[in-house]
């Protein structure tokens, strides 16, 4: 066998493989759901989402990423490694950027929006409270999503208190969601260490379409550079340096 044919056969499989690796999906738990399985697949901080939704109170509940972020996550997938980069990209549009409902990562003024939508009563409390009152004026307080947490949400214990206030004894006493004022006894610790300018989880960073164009141009990118240094390889040893 030639160098060269040697050289294509290598190049071949490097074009072929590199993104099925890149694109295997590890969890078939819920592999019908587009969103969950395409996150799963790319790894990297898309897939991170889709990880730290498996350790959610969303999760144990059956609540998917339809549910706040739009989108259809019923688009037949078949086999995601089967899948070229061509046809990912374009589920990805159809899934989500082709959708009229699709939120994306919603800016942080409209998060509260998507949380009442299930949480409705927590969120009549919530924004009658000292710390949703600042909130929705914009003048600090935590969202929903500081104490609570937007993929990985949980119920938090009063160490995520401490991020604001000097001192949380007896926090675990009151109810986060009304906690007033008046409620608070006069010998009660609530000093604040500041104001949240804004939360963990806030403005508008739907932009998995460039995150796509970015992956799929480096890779363009490293087989390049991979077929140049070959070249330049065999040149050189053809030529016997």
């Amino acid at each position: 066998m030639s160098r060269k044919l040697l050289l294509i056969i290598i190049i071949t499989i490097i074009v072929n493989i590199f993104p099925s690796n890149v694109l295997a999906a590890q969890d078939q738990d819920i592999e019908d759901n587009a969103c969950y399985t395409c996150h799963k697949a790319l790894g990297w901080k898309f897939g991170e989402l889709a990880t730290n939704w498996e350790r959610s109170v969303h999760a144990k509940n059956g609540v998917t990423c339809s549910k706040c972020h739009g989108g259809d996550p019923n688009i037949p997938l078949g086999n995601v490694n089967d899948l070229s980069t061509t046809e990912f990209r374009e589920i990805t549009l159809s899934s989500m950027y082709y959708q009229e409902n699709f939120v994306g990562a919603p800016k942080k003024e409209k998060v509260q929006e998507l949380c009442k939508l299930c949480h409705s009563e927590q969120y009549k409390m919530y924004v009658d409270s000292p710390m949703g009152a600042l909130f929705l004026a914009n003048k600090g307080g935590p969202s929903c999503v500081y104490c609570h947490g937007a993929h990985e949400n949980h119920i938090p214990n009063t160490k995520i208190c401490e991020d604001c206030h000097n001192d949380v004894q007896g926090f675990n006493k009151l109810n986060p969601h009304s906690a007033s004022f008046e409620d608070i006894p006069k010998d009660f610790p609530t000093k604040i260490k500041g104001m949240h300018s804004e939360t963990k989880y806030g403005g508008d960073i739907s932009k998995l379409g460039k995150y796509l164009y970015a992956y799929w141009l480096g890779s363009v990118a490293f087989i390049t550079l991979f077929v140049i240094y070959a070249l330049t390889f065999f040149v050189l040893k053809k030529g016997g340096y």
